[in-house]
């Protein structure tokens, strides 16, 4: 039998046991549960780094910045101007806007820049829509006081382009504004064909030389100012085979200021093709396609251009062209009798050349260039004759043709 001591002792020792082995029950929970909460956490934050991030924008190169950059508006390059996100090798985003201003919107840049030079490098990139690589002129080290002065003249200039670029908007544009045509008359490329014209005694309008510019393509008159500028020749002869070149392409108005001013040279210098294109320009009778006609027929030219003019003649006559073609036939009918020319010598006193005075009342529609055209005087010569000073004319009013 125990005593009341040992008793005592045998209670307290159950109590410290059962304490302990709650005491190792807590913590063996507290410690589960927080390697639980732990490797959760863990797998929370892992997954959330694997997870794609969508909102990260990809980063482009170079190539691919330009590329994406050609098939942008103008206007949404404009805008770009002002970015200074980067992009590869020191260019900045706006950097790439504005080559491809330049290259693709044809903004003159000189002007902007009041002539500065600008550092300028090729880059290569790969159009989107094709396989084909395009090569680029980007303009580095561009100073933020030079692309406000762009971003300035951009927004201040209704035409801001280069010569090239006034050349498309008249070639393809719907509507040929003032402000276009003289922004294109002070380009060297009109001066220089405007001057030929004025050399070789042909006072055309100013209009009309825009006509014939944009009736053939830009390499056409870039490298006819180009050679212009080498060569400084200002003969009749260069602006006739530029005018046949023209002619090459279907510009009609050539085709007409070469009929009027030189048949012989058309007949002699222009080769079949051409011949055959100029021809095809055709589809009015005149006094001088007429006679141009029955030159070719009577000439020593090939048999498809015998055959092309007789066809012109037979239908501008309401006949029908003979069919097997026979050249016989249309000599007879249209071939002009020639007769032999007997120079006669004869001798004119001065004094017996008096000079007579002519008028002419404006009709409505004419201009001095057709006036003068007419009479076969030059504008400058009918304006210092009535005292114009400008070239408007008002219907009604007698001038003196000198």
């Amino acid at each position: 039998m125990k005593t009341p001591l040992q008793e005592q002792w045998a209670k307290k020792g159950r109590f410290l046991t059962q304490a302990l082995i709650f005491s190792g029950a807590l913590n063996i929970g507290l410690l589960t549960s927080f390697f639980y909460f732990a490797y959760r956490d863990k797998k929370e934050a892992v997954a959330f780094e694997l997870q794609p991030t969508s909102h990260v924008s990809k980063h482009l190169t170079n190539g691919e910045t330009i590329a994406h950059f050609a098939t942008m508006s103008y206007a949404e390059l404009v805008d770009m101007l002002g970015s200074q996100d980067p992009v590869e090798e020191g260019y900045k985003k706006r950097d790439f806007a504005l080559a491809s201003l330049a290259a693709f919107h044809f903004i003159d840049l000189e002007k902007a820049l009041h002539g500065s030079v600008l550092q300028k490098r090729k880059l290569t990139f790969q159009r989107k829509d094709g396989p084909e690589l395009v090569d680029i002129t980007v303009f580095p080290g561009v100073t933020e006081d030079q692309f406000q002065g762009i971003v300035q003249f951009i927004n201040t200039e209704k035409f801001p382009l280069t010569a090239k670029g006034l050349f498309f908007e008249l070639k393809h544009g719907k509507e040929r504004p003032k402000d276009l045509l003289e922004a294109f008359y002070l380009t060297p490329e009109f001066t220089t064909l405007m001057t030929l014209f004025n050399r070789a005694g042909i006072p055309l309008p100013s209009e009309y030389v825009i006509e014939v510019i944009a009736d053939g393509d830009w390499s056409l008159i870039e490298q006819f100012t180009q050679g212009q500028k080498l060569s400084h020749d200002l003969s009749p002869l260069r602006l006739k085979n530029l005018l046949s070149c023209y002619v090459r392409c279907r510009s009609v108005l050539a085709a007409k200021i070469l009929l009027e001013w030189d048949r012989d040279f058309i007949l002699k210098k222009l080769d079949d093709p051409d011949l055959m294109v100029f021809l095809d320009l055709f589809s009015t009778k005149t006094a001088t396609l007429d006679t141009f006609l029955k030159e070719i027929i009577t000439s020593p030219r090939s048999d498809a251009i015998w055959k092309k003019a007789a066809e012109k003649l037979y239908a501008f006559s309401d006949l029908p062209c003979p069919e097997p073609y026979d050249h016989f036939v249309t000599l007879e009918a249209f071939a002009l009798k020639v007769e032999p020319l007997v120079v006669q010598e004869q001798v004119i006193a001065v004094s017996e050349v008096v000079p007579v005075k002519k008028n002419h009342r404006v009709q409505s529609g004419e201009n001095l260039w057709k006036i003068a055209r007419k009479y076969k005087v030059s504008i400058d010569a009918l304006k210092k004759a009535n005292q114009l000073e400008t070239d408007k004319l008002r219907p009604g009013k007698e001038l003196v043709i000198p």
